[in-house]
């Protein structure tokens, strides 16, 4: 078990370079990577899956400062995976490479045929590299140094008890250290999830990103009032998604709606992530207020609904701006309304 290699540091600074002005800090993403296989008809494709990497890549998309913690395996799979967040500009220097154990691995099944279902999902993940990150893994680590922010996972916090009591004592240390902590709720019904665990993690966040979905579900005993209450307390921000329909942030500042364009969905797989990374990064990394960012969030997601693959789909900084410029106006003040419909719901449209 080591620590992986710092990259070039010139090599990084390449690859990060983007138009605009230079990101501030690291926003440091803490959770499970995993290889993607996808198979369609007799087409397979490899691709990178994790919701914390996932969302590290969009981030480093568009030109930010993304790292990320956690563990891959010895393994080619986990070599690939290095590889690839490296070529796009993540910082890995802290993940650990746990030789013991495999990388995680998840086949994504597409079907054309009619009336089958659309898209299947078979994971491998049991005993792998990353449900084995542990709070030990983070004794002695700069892995929290200079940053800007911390974002954890639902998966995080569930796919293992070591993941998460790692990610509470990444909190802590954040806490301490004064740094705003996130997280990107995404509730997964086969990893059994703890509502408790995920419902204190939602209240503790000072930005919680969540499909509606996901919040109906981490809060399954509180009516959509309590729900309400909560996100209307003072420093809490959250964003709440409604799949193609768009999403809603409410914050200290107020509140905004953000429609989705019409576009030609290919492939929804890690468009959420998408959305949290482009958010995240335009909170953190551009200082952009929570309705800007929001634009840009709906924006990246866009963009990757329209290409198949998870992060290999995720657009640069460039076509993002592009399709930013594109979207229907922001409604400033609009999002309470629609935010309290979709909590009623407890769905998407």
């Amino acid at each position: 078990m080591h620590h992986e290699d710092e990259n070039d540091d010139s090599e990084r600074e390449a690859l990060r370079a983007q138009p605009g002005d230079e990101p501030a800090g690291v926003l440091v993403f803490a959770g499970e990577g995993l290889a993607e296989l996808t198979l369609d008809g007799d087409r397979t494709a490899l691709n990178c899956g994790g919701d914390a990497a996932n969302a590290a890549v969009m981030c480093a998309r568009l030109g930010g400062n993304a790292r990320l913690l956690g563990r891959v395996g010895g393994d080619p799979l986990g070599r690939r995976l290095l590889r690839a967040w490296r070529e796009t500009g993540v910082d890995v220097s802290r993940l650990i490479v746990d030789v013991g154990a495999p990388t995680g691995l998840y086949v994504h099944e597409l079907s054309r045929e009619p009336g089958a279902v659309p898209r299947a999902f078979t994971y491998w993940r049991r005993d792998s590299a990353g449900s084995r990150w542990c709070p030990a893994d983070l004794d002695d680590s700069d892995a929290l140094s200079a940053v800007s922010a911390l974002v954890v996972t639902g998966v995080t916090m569930t796919v293992s008890d070591s993941s998460a009591a790692a990610a509470w004592k990444a909190i802590a240390e954040a806490r301490a250290a004064a740094v705003p902590v996130a997280c990107i709720l995404n509730y997964r019904p086969a990893l059994s999830p703890d509502a408790d665990v995920l419902s204190r993690i939602a209240v503790t966040a000072d930005i919680l990103i969540a499909s509606v979905e996901d919040l109906a579900n981490a809060f399954p005993t509180w009516s959509p009032v309590e729900i309400f209450e909560l996100i209307q307390e003072p420093g809490h921000e959250l964003v709440l998604t409604a799949g193609h329909v768009g999403a809603a942030v409410r914050s200290s500042e107020g509140s905004a709606r953000q429609l989705a364009p019409a576009v030609p969905a290919r492939d929804t797989v890690g468009a959420g992530d998408a959305l949290a990374g482009a958010y995240l990064w335009a909170r953190f990394q551009r200082n952009q207020p929570p309705a800007e960012a929001l634009a840009w969030g709906v924006a990246a997601a866009s963009l990757s609904v329209q290409a198949e693959g998870c992060t290999s789909s995720y657009p640069d900084v460039e076509q993002t701006a592009r399709a930013r410029e594109t979207l229907p106006p922001l409604e400033a003040d609009a999002a309470d309304e629609w935010l309290g419909v979709h909590m009623r719901t407890g769905r998407s449209p």
